[in-house]
C-alpha cells in the first residue's frame, strides 16, 4: 500500500503512475457505472502486480466511458480487457464496435466477467490474501481507503456498508484474479554437460 508515489500524469479522473513500457503485460479491468454508482478502470502490470493507471468517477454516458477505456487500451498496447458484465454489456458492445479484440472471456466465450454469488466470494477471498500480503501495489490513497469500509458479515456476501461503494475493491479483486490466471514469465534455465 505505497501511496507515496505521485502520478506522472493526470487528466480528469485518470491518474497514471507508470507509462507503458515495451515488453510489459498489462490488463485493464472495468467496473462500469450504473445509476449513480461510480466507475473504476484499473490498468495493472501483470508482471510487477501493480496498478499503473486508474480512473474513478461518477456516472458518465456510455460513449464517453468507452472513450476513456479505448484511450487506455491503445496507450497500453491493446492489453487484455475485462469489463464486469453485470452492468457493462452496453460498454462491451461499444468497445467491440470500436475495435477492441483482446478480451478476457468466460468458458462460453462471452466477453468480460459476470460476478455472481458463486464466483464473487472466491474472487474476493483470493484478493483478500493479496491485500494482507501487500501483493498488489497501488499508489492511490482513495482506492485503499475504500478497502477499509468493505466488510463481511457472517452468513452474508461481502459488501460495502450503506452509502459506500465497492468499485475499487471489485476492480482490484478482478484484476488480481485475471493477473493470476495469466501465464508466468519465468525463464527456465537448463544445465547440461557438453560433450564433443
Amino acid at each position: 500500500m505505497d501511496t507515496k508515489m505521485t502520478p506522472v500524469e493526470t487528466k480528469g479522473t485518470l491518474k497514471i503512475w507508470k507509462q507503458p513500457q515495451i515488453g510489459r503485460r498489462y490488463v485493464i479491468v472495468v467496473d462500469p457505472t450504473e445509476g449513480g454508482d461510480p466507475y473504476c478502470i484499473a490498468v495493472g502490470d501483470a508482471q510487477s502486480k501493480e496498478v499503473v493507471a486508474l480512473a474513478h468517477g461518477n456516472a458518465v454516458v456510455v460513449e464517453d466511458f468507452a472513450k476513456i477505456c479505448l484511450d487506455l487500451y491503445e496507450r497500453y498496447g491493446k492489453p487484455l480487457m475485462c469489463v464486469e458484465r453485470n452492468r457493462g454489456q452496453s460498454l462491451i458492445d461499444k468497445l467491440v464496435d470500436a475495435g477492441v479484440k483482446n478480451w478476457f472471456s468466460d468458458k462460453e466465450g462471452k466477453y468480460g466477467i459476470y460476478t455472481s454469488s458463486g464466483n464473487r466470494r472466491n474472487i474476493l477471498e483470493d484478493y483478500r490474501s493479496a491485500v494482507y500480503l501487500k501483493a498488489l501495489r497501488c499508489y492511490d490513497k482513495e482506492a485503499w481507503s475504500e478497502h477499509h469500509f468493505f466488510m463481511e458479515v457472517k452468513g452474508e456476501e461481502p459488501h460495502p456498508p450503506k452509502n459506500k461503494h465497492d468499485d475499487y475493491v471489485m476492480a482490484f479483486a478482478i484484476l488480481w484474479h485475471i493477473m493470476n490466471k495469466m501465464p508466468s514469465d519465468i525463464i527456465k534455465a537448463f544445465s547440461f554437460k557438453y560433450e564433443s
